[in-house]
Order: structure tokens, then sequence, then C-alpha cells
């Protein structure tokens, strides 16, 4: 109480002796009453002091607690601490984590120029699950983004379950860099991330003798965040935890190594997660480490491979990044060269199915494009890359990460080297656990090491991945080529060469050898392969000369051995043992899909195909020049009735030690193909489409790239631009012409001469007439003639191949048309006329129908012109002829429309016009079938003995041109494909104007064949490739 207090209270105290004594002299009460009550009134002063005092002293302590809380509050909202955090988070998360990777690289990319969203599948690991590689899946397309599960307006547990590499750590260090950034924008704003190793101790240390419990969760945050530039605010991490704010991400259940351990921590983050249950929480294990510790609350969601695209993503922004920072530059010429370097790497993936198998895992594909970037030649490279996985998975990074590593990895590897080289040995793929114990004690008692042999095992399948227990008690590598490697490393290091040297030509041995002679003299085990000379063993010394070390003079004769079989007149039997070894070579290099069938990724190349070729007498494809084979391109443009061809050989040929068939994909395999980018075409920029066969056996085309439309088709406005062309390439239309033009001279100067002979008796007829009106036809078709000569054909020399002087016919026509028709001119016309009929007479014939004797018989000039060019290019001219201006004064020209010709021929031929708009999918195997069964009737009983001779007589030629061209038994040029087209169209409309519909679609069917032909052949029409599958 305070001094004024006190005193007021003194003073009232006091008063109350003059008061009683008032009250006794007043006579209110006798003296002892009042004294009682002066004693209770002093009570009561008494009592009010100190009730005073107390109330004093809890309003004063009220009064300061809050004042605290607002202090707090203030300190908390004013405290620049929560951006110094997110700034600390930004910067501890932003590089790419190299510790773990075998090199260092000399740059090392930020977070998110590289990262690629790995997607994620609801789902409990399997009992397989584990290794490098993900365990087989029946759903393969579902994947969710951590992100879909984060930040929604209920809270969010998930255990992300993935296998060593698939990258966990990098999900949640660029979810947390991503929470940072968003702050102010996000639920829970503020990240935390704790790797669960580095407070293993402290989470699990509570004994008897040390009962204190486990830190708390905003404990164990300040011990990992420590001091920052700015201090915390009292409380602050609690208040943030209460309020839900903060989004709780815990790396590496699994690393913690005790089983009991992990489920201690286990048990603390599940209370964890009930006292702060407002929060985001994501806990990341391998899945032999969450078997062991499970979160109830959690969701499991487990890590997806790499898709093909995610793969070309991650590597062209890790190039890019990484040439960024090695030139200190960016731009368009940066960019260019980093893609370039992607592109190169993919290119190599593709061509190395192990590879591309391998590269669905983050981590490997990191260590890929760190080789690459190296060495430039990845699949040379493959030995450095699988020691790099091995160092990798074995030790380092357990010892990046300060876990012990009991035996050290130099020992680890040799173990396994160990394991794998008996498992070669003895065939299989997988060993029973009694076995695999039986390896690594024989090793162990050669080492100074006091692990056994049964917690070696478990330590390698639960941290390496590269050991996997794929059924119980049954025990594999986690790819088969990790194991060929570690076994040919074993070869190496106890000089067990023999054992390659007796295995050459065993499929089985094929590429645990080649990854023994990249760092090994081959000498001996091409010398064994040349001696055993079959396909498989010379496939083997081919791939030998590649990939390993070999002197010069066994080289050069391998070189000689492969360049014999491509020479004229070399040996059949050797060529066969050539193609023999190059498809045990192109059909060693297998992928497994999802069903367990094996398939082959790359498309027969082109050298295969020759030898194919050469020794059953099959044409070439269309997209293959024989003259300059590729063994990388794929052979392509190849047709159906070849395919069974191919199959039947590859079968057939040589190769003892394979008695496994081969077969075309189904669909669904050529699917898996694309969809995994193990297959890619070399020639990336052409449309290809893969020959697959169905259950029926019927033999289909399934597009090679997104392209679906029909390779086959070929369309109205296909046909209207390669016509076009055919006015360049072929001058068969002008010689047609040329014929109607001699024709019109003969038949002007004969109606002249005699009209010539009447007037001299005095009479003037009406033929007169109408040979004057035919010279502006005639001249018509003479300028029609000289515009596709200017326009189409400017080297084609009418002199050199006709002799005919074009440039006096042209006059000659404008004079005969510039006459007036008098009786008087008839003289001067018909000498004109004469001299036009003369220029044709000493020419070479243009038309083999072309008969003097035609005026004879012909009724009218439209029959005569009929009978030497056909209907169809008579009506095609009186097209022209209706759609050009005629001028008869000479110094004008006459205006002939440039399109009229070409959609003239094709309206007439059925192509256009009252039509719908034209489209066919053409089979080429029966093209020529159907060209002659056409030809047969345009000239047999099928067509009206009236019709002209004009058409029985082109069809027949028609068939013997186009016979080598659709039975592929030369090499067409583009005047070939014009000389079949131009006629196929004009005998389409003669059938027309027949009334034989079905013969004129199969001349139009012959039009548009050699149409996809041509473009088959100059690479604008997508070409047939062949995959196999094994039975």
């Amino acid at each position: 109480m305070s001094v004024a207090g006190k005193a007021l209270t003194g003073l009232i105290g006091v008063l109350g002796i003059p008061l009683a004594w008032l009250v006794v002299q007043q006579g209110f009460a006798t003296g002892w009453v009042a004294a009682v009550l002066l004693a209770l009134y002093e009570v009561v002063i008494l009592l009010g002091a100190i009730v005073a005092s107390v109330a004093q002293q809890v309003v004063r302590r009220r009064i300061e607690q809050v004042m605290d809380v607002v202090d707090l509050a203030l300190g908390r909202r004013v405290s620049r601490y929560a951006r110094y955090y997110r700034r600390y988070v930004l910067e501890r998360e932003g590089h790419i984590n190299a510790r773990d990777l075998a090199h260092t690289p000399s740059h090392i990319p930020e977070l998110d120029a590289v990262y690629v969203d790995v997607g994620l599948a609801p789902g409990s690991p399997s009992g397989k699950a584990g290794g490098l590689l993900p365990a087989p899946r029946v759903d393969q397309t579902r994947r969710q983004s951590i992100h879909d599960f984060l930040d929604q307006e209920r809270p969010a547990v998930c255990a992300v379950i993935g296998a060593p590499g698939s990258g966990k750590s990098t999900l949640l260090r660029h979810t947390a860099r991503l929470a940072a950034n968003q702050g102010k924008d996000r639920r829970r704003r503020i990240p935390v991330m704790l790797a669960l190793r580095d407070h293993a101790e402290s989470l699990t240390t509570k004994t008897s003798e040390s009962p204190e419990p486990p830190p708390t969760l905003a404990h164990l945050i300040r011990a990992d965040v420590g001091t920052l530039a700015v201090a915390e605010p009292p409380g602050w991490w609690e208040v943030q935890l209460r309020a839900g704010n903060c989004l709780i991400l815990l790396d590496g259940l699994d690393e913690v190594a005790r089983s009991e351990h992990r489920a201690a921590i286990a048990e603390w983050i599940e209370k964890q997660i009930a006292k702060h249950p407002k929060n985001d929480f994501v806990i990341t294990s391998r899945p032999h480490g969450y078997k062991t510790a499970v979160i109830p609350q959690a969701t499991v969601l487990q890590v997806r491979p790499f898709t093909t695209q995610q793969i070309r993503q991650f590597v062209l922004g890790w190039c890019r990044a990484a040439e960024r920072l090695a030139t200190g530059a960016s731009g368009p010429e940066i960019d260019q060269r980093a893609r370039e370097e992607a592109e190169d790497l993919i290119s190599q993936l593709s061509s190395a199915p192990a590879l591309m198998e391998l590269a669905v895992n983050p981590l490997l594909l990191t260590m890929m494009v760190l080789v690459h970037r190296d060495r430039r030649s990845l699949p040379a490279g493959r030995a450095d890359l699988y020691d790099q996985v091995c160092d990798v998975m074995l030790w380092r990074r357990q010892e990046s990460k300060k876990l012990e590593v009991k035996p050290p990895g130099t020992v680890r590897q040799r173990i396994l080297a160990a394991l794998a080289y008996d498992m070669m040995v003895a065939e299989t793929r997988d060993y029973p656990k009694h076995q695999v114990l039986e390896v690594f004690n024989r090793v162990l008692q050669q080492v100074d090491s006091d692990i056994s042999a049964e917690d070696l095992l478990t330590a390698l399948v639960e941290t390496s991945g590269l050991l996997v227990e794929r059924e119980k008690d049954l025990y594999a590598f986690a790819h088969h080529t990790l194991g060929e490697y570690l076994a040919s490393k074993h070869i190496r290091s106890k000089n067990l060469v023999s054992t390659l040297v007796r295995s050459v030509g065993d499929p089985w041995w094929r590429e645990t050898t080649l990854l023994y002679v990249t760092d090994a003299d081959a000498h001996d085990i091409v010398e064994a392969c040349l001696k055993k000379n079959t396909g498989a063993s010379l496939a083997l010394a081919f791939d030998c000369v590649w990939h390993g070390q070999l002197d010069r003079e066994v080289r050069a004769s391998l070189d000689r051995l492969l360049k014999e079989a491509f020479e004229d007149g070399a040996d059949p039997e050797r060529r066969r043992l050539i193609a023999s070894a190059l498809a045990a070579g192109h059909l060693s290099r297998l992928v497994t899909d999802e069903h367990g069938t094996m398939l082959c990724p790359y498309p027969i190349p082109e050298h295969l195909y020759w030898l194919f070729c050469e020794d059953t007498g099959v044409p070439f494809p269309e997209g293959m020049n024989e003259m300059e084979l590729d063994p990388s391109r794929p052979a392509a443009g190849i047709w159906r009735s070849d395919v069974r061809a191919f199959i039947d050989w590859i079968n057939s040929v040589d190769v003892p030690e394979n008695a496994t068939t081969f077969r075309l994909p189904t669909s669904p395999e050529v699917e898996f193909l694309m969809s995994n980018g193990t297959a890619q075409s070399q020639d990336a920029e052409l449309r290809r489409t893969a020959w697959t066969a169905s259950a029926q056996g019927t033999v289909a085309r399934k597009s090679w790239s997104a392209d679906e439309s029909d390779p086959l088709e070929v369309t109205g406005e296909d046909l209207l631009i390669a016509v076009r062309l055919d006015l360049v390439h072929s001058p068969l239309i002008i010689d047609f012409i040329l014929a109607g033009i001699r024709l019109d001279a003969r038949a002007i100067a004969d109606a002249f001469s005699r009209s010539l002979s009447h007037y001299s008796r005095g009479t003037y007829d009406d033929e007169v007439e109408y040979a004057f009106l035919t010279t502006k036809d005639l001249l018509l078709n003479v300028e029609i003639v000289r515009m596709l000569l200017q326009d189409s054909f400017p080297a084609y020399d009418l002199k050199r191949a006709h002799k005919l002087d074009f440039q006096l016919v042209h006059g000659l026509a404008k004079q005969l048309a510039s006459t007036q028709p008098s009786a008087r001119n008839l003289t001067h016309s018909l000498a004109l006329a004469r001299q036009l009929d003369d220029a044709f007479s000493s020419a070479s014939q243009f038309s083999a129908n072309f008969d003097p004797r035609t005026l004879d018989y012909a009724s009218t000039r439209k029959t005569a012109f009929e009978n030497v060019m056909g209907r169809t290019l008579t009506q095609v001219l009186t097209n022209v002829a209706s759609d050009t201006e005629v001028m008869t004064h000479t110094d004008k020209k006459f205006a002939v429309p440039k399109e009229t010709f070409e959609l003239s021929l094709l309206e007439c031929s059925g192509v256009f016009g009252y039509r719908l708009l034209f489209s066919e999918s053409v089979d080429l195997d029966s093209l020529f079938e159907k060209l002659r069964v056409a030809c047969s009737a345009m000239g047999g009983d099928n067509v009206n003995r009236r019709e002209p001779i004009w058409a029985p007589s082109v069809a027949w030629k028609l068939l013997h041109t186009a016979e080598p061209v659709l039975t592929r038994t030369q090499r067409p040029l583009l005047k070939d494909f014009a000389n079949v087209r131009i006629p196929a169209l004009l005998l389409a409309g003669e059938a027309e104007l027949a009334g034989n519909p079905s013969v004129a679609s199969a001349f139009r069917s012959v039009a548009a064949g050699v149409t996809l032909l041509e473009h088959r052949l100059n690479g604008t029409a997508p070409l047939e490739i062949i995959l196999l599958a094994r039975e």
C-alpha cells in the first residue's frame, strides 16, 4: 500500500476514538458497548486496508502482464525476423546438392534453373520397392504434384516414399523455396526443412539416467536455424506453429540408422502432428525405412520416375544453366549451344536403352549429364558412369550425410562384384539369400571388418539401392546392366578374361565383355570371335572395335571383312554371315515392356536391309539410297509385301546361338517404345510410321510421331500441285497438243484447197467460213503451247526433239488467224496453210495415233481431235478456249489463264468438279495389278467399239511405261512420274465419258499412287520402318 493510503487508513482509525467518546457523552450507548463498537470499527478499517493492499498488487500484476503481451505482439508484428528467415531458406536451398556426386561439377547450377517437378502417385511401397529404379506398376500414367496436397484449407500430412536418388530431398528443397518466395500469398507461408539424421541423437537419447523428454518442434527448429542477422522475438516459433503458419518438411526418415530409433522418431513426429494440427507436414523416406516407422496420419505418396519429356526438360535446363555459368553470358547463341548439347545427350540416351532405363532416376540422370559434359560420348563412357553410380550409391552419399559406412565403399564394391560374377556364371538374374550370404562371407573373410554378412546384406538393400529383394529371400541387382558392369570389374581384378574368351558368341556375356574391353586389351577376345566365325561372334568382334582397345592390324582386318560384304560380286555365303553378325548385334540391344516382352527399340538400319535386298532380290525402298548407305539411318519406305519377307529372312540368318525368333511389334508395344523414349528415329525431322502386327496376323502402320494423319493419303490438292510440276518435267502434254495443231493445219489446208477449187467454178461454200474460224482455234492452241514452253519448258527444244521450227509455226498461225475471211484472201490463206502443214510434215510424229487419213473418216473436227489426243484433252482445250480472250490483232497476245489448264484437266478426269474433294488412301502393293485390269478394260470388250482409238493405244503404252515404276524394277526419275500421272488422269476422263466409273477410279488411283511414290522419294511423305519384338 502506498504512503498516502497508509496515512489515510491511520487517520480513519484514529477518528474512531473521538467518535466512541462522543457516543458515550451523548448517551447513545454505555461505555462497554461503545468500546465494542470501537473495536469492531478498528477491525473493519484494518481488514479494508489489507484488502485494498492485496487488490492493488493484483491489479498491478495484471496490468504488467497485459503490457508484456502487448509488447510481445507488437514486437513480433514489427520484427524483421520472418523476412530474414525466408531469405535464409532461399539462400540455403538455392543450389543443387553436389556433395552426393562422385565428381563435383565446376559450375553448380541453381536449383530453380534445373528443377523438374517429379510426379507422385498415392500408394504404399511394395515389397519389391527400394532399388534405384521403380518397381513396375499397373497405373504408370497417374501423376500428381506435391502442391496438389499442400496449402489447402485442410492441413495435409504426406509421407513421400521413393528410391535412392529419386528426387525426394530435392522435392522438399524446391517446395521450401517456393513457400519462402510466395510468402503472404500462402496459408502456410513459413517453410521449415529439417534433416532428421542431424537430430536423431537429440530425439532418441531419453534413458533412465537422462529422463528429459525429447525437444519440442519449436526447440528443434530453433536449434537447426541458429542465430540470424535479426534476433528471434521471444516465443516466435511457438506462435507460428500454434497459428498453423508453417510447412514442416522432414527429410530422410530412413537415414536414421537403427530401426528402434526410426520408430522413436516416427512416434515423436506423430506427437508433433497432434500438437500442431493446423500445419502441413511432409516426411520423406525410402521404402525400407518407412516400413518400420509408419506415420499413421500420413497419406503415402510414391515418387514416380521421370517421363521422357521430363528427361528432356531436365537435360536442357542443366545444359543451359551450366553453359551460362561457364561463359558468364546469356543470349540466343548460348541457348542454342545448350540445346545442341542437350539434343546430343538425348540422342545418345535414345541409342542406349540400358542408359535410358536408368535415366528415369534424377540422380543417375544428373551423373549422365556430367559424364556427357566431360566426355561428350555417353555410351562409350558408360563404364565410367556405372563406376560413379556404384561409388555414389555404395558410400559417397552416406559419407556426405555423415552416416556410418561399414565396411568401406571399396570393400562393398568388391563384395558386390564377386556376387555379380557368380550370378553371371550361374546365368541367373536372381540369387537366393543363402547363396548371397555365402559370397559375402567368402569375401568378408579376406578383409578386416566386424560386420556380419547378414547385416551387410540388409544395409546394402536398405541404403544403396543397387541390390533389391525382388521376392522373399530372392535378391537381384536393381538393373541387370549394373550387375554386368560389376562382373566385368571382378574379371579385370582377378584376371579371368578366359571366361570371356570361352563365351564369345554367347549373348549372356556380350554386355559384360563390352564393358570389360572399355578398359582392357580386346585382342584375345576378338581373335576368339574370328576363330569361331559365327554371326554372333562376329557381331561381338565388330562391337569390340568401337568399345575396346585393339591393335591396328586386327581392326583393319575386321574393317575389310565388313566392306567385302557390300562389294559387287561378293560371295553370297560371306554376305549372309555378315548379315548374321549385323543382325545379332542389332537385336542384342533389347528393352522390356511392362508385360515382359523383349523389344528392339531401333529400326532396322539401311546396311542390314541392303543385305536382305541383295540376298532375296526384293526392291530397295524409296527412303534408301543404295549407293550411299548409312548404318546409323533406318531403312525407310518398306512396302507391306516386303515386311513378311524380311521377318522370315531375319529369322533365317545363321545365328545358331540365338534360338529365339522375332516378329513385328503390336501397336501397344510401339506406343510403349515411343512413350518411354527408348526408340528414336535418327532422322527426327522426318515423319515415320512403324509396321505393326495384330492378333489376327494382319500388318498395319502405326504413326511414329504425333502426326496421326493417314501416311498413304493423296488429296486433290496434292494432284493439282503434281500436275503443275508435270508441266515442268514432262513435255507429254505439249506433244499431244502439237498433234492437234498438226491436225488443224492439215484440215485448214485441205479446206482452203477445196474452197479455192469451188470458187474457180463460181461457187463459195460454207466450208471456207469454217476453215477461217478454225484458224482462230489453231492459233489458240499454238499460244497455249507457247505459254507452256515459256513457263514450264524453257529448255525444251522442239527443233531438236521433233525437227519443228516453232517460231515459224507461231508466225504462220498468227498470220492465218489475222487474215479476214473473204474469197480474195483464199489464195494467200491457202499458201500460209500449206506452209504450216509443210512445217509439221517435215517434223517427227507427235502422236502415235496421227494419220492423215483421219480426216477422211472423221465426221467432225472434234472427232478427229479425239482420235489424235483423246476426248479428255480435247475437252480440256475447249475449256481453256472458253476462258481465253481471243484477239485477232497481230499486235495483241492471247490472254491464257495460267491455272486453267491444270484445273480443267483435273475436272475432266473426275478429281474436281461435281465430285466431293478428292482424297484416297493408296495401296501401293496392289497398284500395278489395278492398272493392268483398268488398261485391259480400256482396250477390251468393256469399252464401246464406237469409241475413238486413242484411249486403248495410250492405255497399253501407259501399262508399259508404268510397270518399272510401280513394280520398283528401276528407280524412277521425275519425268517418269509425269509420264504415268498425266496419261492416267486423261484415261480416267476417257473412262468417265465411256460410262465406266470403276475403271475411271482405278486410273485416278494410279495417278494418286505415283504421286505418293514421288512424295516418298523426295521425303515429304511418312515412310515405313521396321521394329522387331522377340517371340
